[in-house]
């Protein structure tokens, strides 16, 4: 009996030896994670793993953090699969919970990018380089879900925008958004994107509302677009020097992809365009409706040079893919004493339309 109690106390002590010593290393470890010398350490090791999945390379200039709560990188440089640079941002910071994770629950309560650019352009193969940042794997033969809630409280980004082609684009763009991931569901509410054009024409738009997708469905949330732009703008784009005035632009979606209504409404220098559409947006032979209308449209104010005047209608059209009928409900037509007022139907495909019942007075 005494033997076997010895044995035990011996068992005891050594197992109370190797729970210290796991504990002294952890907290040494933990200790080092949070020095100069450790977070680069920590950066050395994490950045070939990394780059081992591109098909460019990642560099990052430092790395800071508590281990527990807080990400800081700085200087941060992704380059595409030609080996140039794609992103950059001068900032990366992130805040967030480790200790969820014990529930099952990654939460990320800020995410800040400051100094950021994004340069987009076609490879050499004709491949977008931002959608071949990473090297293509097999899909998995037995997908299973995630079971981890990933929430994130607050998403805010200051980004260079930068598309080169044909048309080439630049942009400033700023982003607050939080997001929500459950697998296989989706939530992303989008605050505000501000974004500032100057090429190929100055303009300026503001973009809110929410997206959710569960499996293969995805619907919009009050998805709500501004836009404003000088007319002359216009000009280089549809080689029209006649354009003059302020253009103000207006869309909201809300529903499924399978069934998204969108209402649009263009303020022009004198009159408004509106436009109600319900469509597949997943489908484009799918049915449809649009309604239109055109309310004290000035064309004098729009285009030098242009007759008095002024010009209103209301149609409304619906059908299948491209297929359908339009009923011209009115059209009047006031220019320099030339009145024009027609209604009627026009119904068909886009090759061979075939007009009925219209009818035209013109005085």
């Amino acid at each position: 009996m005494r033997r076997r109690r010895t044995v035990l106390r011996i068992l005891l002590r050594v197992l109370l030896a190797v729970v210290a010593l796991l504990l002294a290393l952890g907290v040494t470890l933990f200790l080092l994670g949070r020095s100069s010398w450790g977070q680069q350490k920590l950066l050395s090791v994490l950045l070939p793993v990394i780059n081992r999945a591109l098909t460019g390379r990642l560099q990052v200039g430092a790395l800071h953090t508590d281990l527990l709560h807080m990400l800081v990188l700085d200087q941060v440089e992704l380059y595409d699969a030609e080996q140039q640079l794609a992103v950059r941002a001068e900032h990366v910071g992130l805040r967030y919970n480790l200790l969820t994770l014990w529930s099952q629950r990654l939460d990320l309560s800020a995410v800040d990018i400051t100094g950021g650019y994004v340069h987009a352009r076609r490879l050499r193969d004709g491949r977008l380089n931002l959608a071949a940042l990473v090297r293509p794997t097999p899909p998995p033969t037995d997908p299973k879900p995630l079971a981890l809630r990933i929430e994130v409280g607050g998403i805010t980004a200051d980004v260079d925008f930068q598309l080169d082609g044909s048309q080439p684009l630049r942009a400033q763009l700023h982003v607050e958004a939080a997001a929500q991931y459950l697998d296989p569901k989706l939530s992303v509410q989008l605050q505000t994107l501000r974004v500032q054009t100057s090429q190929p024409l100055k303009a300026a738009l503001q973009l809110q509302g929410g997206l959710e997708k569960d499996g293969a469905s995805t619907s919009l949330k009050d998805v709500k677009l501004l836009g404003t732009l000088q007319a002359e703008q216009l000009q280089q784009l549809l080689h029209q020097s006649q354009l003059q005035g302020e253009l103000v632009l207006s869309v909201s979606a809300s529903g499924p992809l399978q069934a998204v209504a969108v209402d649009t409404q263009l303020q022009l220098p004198k009159g408004t365009l509106t436009l109600q559409t319900q469509l597949n947006a997943l489908n484009p032979l799918a049915s449809w409706q649009v309604k239109t209308q055109l309310r004290g449209f000035e064309p004098a104010a729009m285009l030098k040079n242009a007759p008095d005047g002024t010009i209103n209608w209301q149609a409304s059209a619906s059908g299948q893919g491209l297929r359908g009928q339009l009923q011209l409900g009115e059209l009047a037509v006031a220019l320099r004493g030339i009145k024009l007022q027609a209604s009627g139907a026009v119904q068909g495909d886009a090759q061979t339309p075939d007009l009925a019942h219209t009818t035209a007075q013109l005085g």
